[in-house]
């Protein structure tokens, strides 16, 4: 009996051993993985990896460099170590972010010159997904002409091995910038919360973000303004076939000394745009180049992407507009429309061709349509932009203000300007 207690109890330790083993390579490939698919992104390169990887932990240290623009790199350093469990994996580490002169190769301490330390995060992974968390340090910097004052945060994500799916967020309490002693204005953040959400590898992605905040406040010579709760969000799908992007925004209340101003929201909205001219055009702009100084040659895979296009007839949406300004009148308008460009028949080397004059500037102008939709226009608001009130049709559900072909019309009436 006590022969098959031990062997049982054997058994057990080899197979907790075991399962701590895989937990550890699962883990280790994992990072392997996902730096592979950082990598795909032409402004991103991996300059240094090392894995040195136990039984029952392992470490690293990882480099990646960012391109920021033909002149600066952006290098991030984390260092880990990591503890294998059976199922599960617990790691700690620190990140330190460093800036690079191309040229001359010197670098700079980032956190160095705030007065912070490196970064410190820890996290816990199993076979399933990686989550990590990192507390930021508050951090105060002042000189003559600008001033940061950051309570600190939180950072945390997470990431799905089988679907690559990213999610995270972070957290602040108060975030404030000031113009310095020759500018005394301030602008505060207050209780900052950024979501994001993303999925897919370079180029093709999917992913949602959000961002909301308690307070934004600014206050100089001029006066005080306060927005409350003001709002964000973006959700973005790029495949092969579509390019599609939808952004709303919302400032919340505005009010100056207590005194309400109004507020304002919009969504804009992308349709009919080709997943593989973004994608192209994303790449060349990603790229290293000095583009004050860039030579038509250098230009042409640029402008040849968005020549391929104009041919899809894309066209941005104005899913909704609401204004409401409290002046010396109050105006309360809502509005949708839309900014169409026609790129049907479109002539071959299309932007070349109307940059040099081969085509006409009214052709470019014949394709390209604007209507905006009101449900009524505010009088005061067309006395403003001087146009005559009795244009609109008041029998109408709809007001139509369209420009096309270099006219404007209201309802079908031209405008005279």
């Amino acid at each position: 009996m006590k022969k098959l207690v031990g062997g049982v109890l054997v058994a057990l330790v080899l197979g907790l051993l075991v399962l701590s083993v895989v937990s550890g390579r699962s883990f280790t490939s994992q990072l392997d993985k996902m730096a592979e698919q950082a990598a795909k992104d032409p402004r991103v390169e991996i300059l240094a990896s090392d894995i040195q990887s136990g039984w029952l932990s392992s470490s690293g240290e990882m480099t990646l460099v960012f391109t920021l623009d033909a002149r600066v790199d952006l290098l991030i350093t984390s260092e880990w170590q990591a503890s294998h469990r059976p199922g599960w994996v617990t790691f700690k580490g620190l990140t330190g972010l460093q800036s690079q002169d191309k040229e001359s190769g010197e670098s700079l301490d980032l956190l160095a010159e705030l007065g912070l330390d490196p970064l410190p995060f820890q996290g816990r992974a199993d076979w399933n997904q990686a989550s990590y968390r990192m507390d930021l340090d508050a951090l105060a910097v002042a000189d003559e002409n600008f001033s940061i004052d950051f309570s600190g945060g939180q950072l945390e994500a997470s990431y799905h091995y089988a679907s690559s799916r990213q999610t995270g967020q972070l957290l602040a309490e108060t975030l404030t910038l000031g113009g310095g002693q020759f500018t005394p204005s301030t602008l505060d953040f207050k209780d900052l919360l950024l979501q994001w959400e993303q999925e897919g590898s370079y180029p093709w992605i999917s992913g949602n973000l959000n961002l909301a905040l308690e307070e934004i406040y600014f206050t100089g010579p001029q006066g005080e303004v306060r927005f409350d709760r003001p709002q964000a969000s973006q959700h973005l799908q790029l495949s092969e076939e579509s390019f599609d992007l939808k952004l709303d925004m919302s400032t919340g209340e505005v009010s100056s000394a207590g005194r309400s101003l109004g507020s304002a929201a919009i969504g804009l909205s992308t349709q009919d745009f080709k997943g593989q001219p973004m994608a192209k055009l994303m790449e060349f702009f990603s790229e290293e180049a000095d583009w004050e100084n860039l030579d038509e040659e250098a230009m042409q895979p640029g402008i040849a992407a968005i020549n391929e296009l104009l041919e899809g007839s894309p066209a941005i949406l104005l899913d909704h507009l609401q204004v409401k300004l409290i002046t010396p009148f109050e105006i309360n308008q809502k509005a949708e429309g839309s900014a169409r460009f026609d790129g049907r028949n479109l002539p071959s080397s299309y932007l070349n061709r109307l940059t040099s004059g081969e085509i006409s500037e009214e052709d470019f102008a014949s394709r390209v349509r604007v209507e905006l939709l009101f449900d009524k226009i505010n009088p005061d608001l067309l006395l403003l932009v001087g146009i005559p009130p009795f244009l609109q049709d008041e029998s109408a559900d709809q007001q139509s203000l369209v420009w096309e072909a270099g006219e404007v019309r209201l309802n079908g009436k031209r405008l005279p300007f």
